[in-house]
């Protein structure tokens, strides 16, 4: 009778061993589980970091490429401005030239008008003398 007892607490021993060990393994493997979701809040985490990251850079290179097509449409409007300048300061200039060409063509009929008869007079001897000095070449 003794011995069924101890037998008997022997094995109530060994399941409350067993149970230990089931509740040792059930522990760890949760915190197996709670380390596997800390390192996949992490991995979220820096994945949402990355994914803010990577839309500020976006934002940036947005705002330098505005930027940049601000600072081109600039320039344009300047070129186009100092065509502007250019084609004005051009006009001026014919228009200049047009001026000096009326005032020169005045000034020619007006030395012609008061030259003429001279004029006329000078060129037949000129024209006798080549004429003469050809013949005598000959």
């Amino acid at each position: 009778m003794l011995l069924l007892l101890l037998l008997l607490l022997l094995l109530l021993l060994l399941l409350l061993l067993l149970l230990l060990l089931l509740l040792l393994l059930l522990l760890i493997l949760l915190l197996l589980l709670l380390l596997l979701l800390l390192l996949l809040l992490l991995l979220l985490l820096l994945l949402l970091l990355l994914l803010l990251l990577v839309l500020l850079l976006l934002l940036l290179l947005l705002l330098l490429l505005l930027l940049l097509l601000l600072l081109l449409l600039l320039l344009l409007l300047l070129l186009l401005l100092l065509l502007l300048l250019l084609l004005l300061l051009l006009l001026l200039l014919l228009l200049l030239l047009l001026l000096l060409l009326l005032l020169l063509l005045l000034l020619l009929l007006l030395l012609l008008h008061h030259h003429h008869h001279h004029y006329t007079t000078t060129t037949p001897p000129l024209q006798q003398h080549h004429h003469h000095h050809h013949h005598r070449s000959q």
